[in-house]
């Protein structure tokens, strides 16, 4: 099993090397990509790949987003396995070494998803296509271990997806075969950390909404409720009155009528 590691990265270097020195030497081929990070920064990373000769640095002129970054680093891997981790995250120590008799013992599995260090209860199980159409059940792509063929049949990550970018993915992946727990801890995920997508309530709303119309024809009618109804939640928080509002979304709810009626009004569309 041979594989690449794919790490985007913006203005964030001591994190940057931080995730580089939990790489072991089982990955073969590393490729770091750069999204359009300040000057000061890139003459700084630009030292890196002498340091591991493992290490391709791909530098972007501008801010193209992390979807963007992971296929474009996919693109260059030459290995039949793609290993993704985002740059304030760690690898586990040993996940590569327990994941090759896994993998090994399972030739039929393409996509492997770890446990996070804060899910080590977690055990080996599937997630199917229903579970990932109603919430993202398989969280983020950061220790994903994917077939870099599978990879390439479904296209990648969505690139016009501002947030959501990994929901997507396991949305399409599934359709082809469920998601696989390793039951191995593969990442120190960074929960603190404050450049995250999922903390830009914008990104979040766009994202979700570009997801609800990119699927709606492949879901039923109550996943589509479901997912309509988060898309005015949130573009209801980024209302001046949002906060306020919020704390009324149960109280329509409640009156499945009237969300219907303002759902089918409002100009989700168009905006």
């Amino acid at each position: 099993m041979e594989v690449s590691l794919i790490i985007p990265t913006r203005n964030r270097p001591q994190l940057l090397l931080r995730a580089l020195a939990s790489v072991c030497p089982l990955v073969k081929s590393i490729y770091v990509v750069d999204d359009g990070s300040s000057k000061a920064v890139k003459t700084g990373i630009e030292a890196i790949p002498r340091s591991d000769t493992r290490t391709q640095l791909l530098l972007n002129d501008a801010c193209r987003g992390a979807a963007y970054c992971r296929n474009q680093g996919a693109s260059r891997a030459e290995t039949n396995w793609l290993l993704f981790l985002d740059d304030d995250d760690q690898l586990s120590q040993g996940y590569l070494a327990a994941m090759r008799p896994l993998v090994a013992a399972h030739p039929e599995v393409q996509v492997w998803i770890p446990n996070v260090q804060k899910e080590k209860s977690r055990m080996q199980s599937t997630v199917p296509h229903e579970d990932v159409s109603v919430r993202n059940a398989a969280g983020g792509s950061s220790g994903l271990l994917i077939q870099d063929s599978l990879f390439s049949e479904i296209g990648g990550f969505d690139e016009r997806l501002p947030a959501m970018q990994d929901w997507d993915l396991w949305i399409r992946l599934t359709k082809r075969q469920a998601l696989y727990y390793s039951g191995v801890e593969g990442v120190i995920y960074d929960s603190n950390s404050t450049q995250k997508i999922t903390h830009n309530l914008r990104a979040k709303y766009l994202g979700l909404r570009r997801l609800y119309f990119k699927h709606f024809d492949a879901w039923t009618r109550p996943i589509r409720y479901q997912h309509l109804v988060r898309v005015w939640a949130l573009r209801q928080l980024l209302e001046p009155s949002g906060p306020r509002l919020f704390t009324c979304i149960i109280r329509i709810l409640s009156w499945p009528k009237a969300t219907i009626y303002y759902l089918r009004w409002s100009k989700l569309r168009n905006n």
